[in-house]
């Protein structure tokens, strides 16, 4: 494989990671903290020639944060009857996620009746946004009937969101980024101009 394109791989990330914990009279309260920030930029030859025809770059970039508050017992103050270990706790996170795909026409690319696309094009390209987001509370008991048999009862609540939004999308190989106009196919138009259909 012999290719000009200045190719690259970029990759990073970055975790950050925080429990702090308080311990009071009779209970506990413990934050935990969590944030991931990644991205990952590359560009690379399609074609995988000297030729330069066709360039794939992409970019990906992501954050996720994540925070969790817990309330629990911490003696055997606690009593409905019998002892009674509790804990009650919430939680929320959001991930975000941008995706940018672009397929690019290269100096070497000749319009044909295959592809009529010119050098600069970008023939196939998208950008992607997801969300992710929720909040949740949960609570767990446990009830000490004797000091072999005992009741455990926990619960979870969640709310969920997901939304995905494509933007700046092209997917015409025919045309490249050009519309058609009066029935004339680009690059035979004069006057074209990129656009985003």
């Amino acid at each position: 494989i012999c290719q000009k394109t200045p190719a690259y791989n970029n990759v990073s990330d970055l975790l950050s990671h925080v429990t702090a914990k308080y311990a009071g009279d009779g209970y506990t309260f413990t934050s935990i903290s969590s944030n991931i920030r990644s991205t990952y930029h590359q560009l690379t030859s399609i074609d995988n020639s000297a030729a330069e025809i066709f360039d794939r770059r992409n970019s990906y970039d992501s954050t996720t944060w994540t925070q969790e508050f817990r309330l629990a017992s911490s003696d055997d103050r606690y009593k409905v009857g019998v002892p009674v270990d509790w804990m009650v706790g919430l939680y929320g996170y959001d991930n975000g996620k941008h995706l940018r795909n672009d397929i690019l026409g290269g100096p070497g690319l000749v319009p044909n009746l295959n592809f009529l696309a010119l050098p600069g094009d970008e023939p196939n390209a998208n950008s992607v946004v997801n969300r992710w987001h929720g909040l949740a509370g949960f609570f767990d008991t446990t009830w000490h009937f004797t000091s072999v048999f005992s009741l455990n009862v926990g619960g979870r609540y969640s709310m969920d969101q997901n939304t995905q939004t494509w933007s700046n999308t092209t997917s015409s190989f025919l045309c490249g980024s050009r519309p058609v106009t009066n029935v004339v196919l680009p690059p035979l138009q004069t006057g074209s101009q990129l656009t985003d259909p």
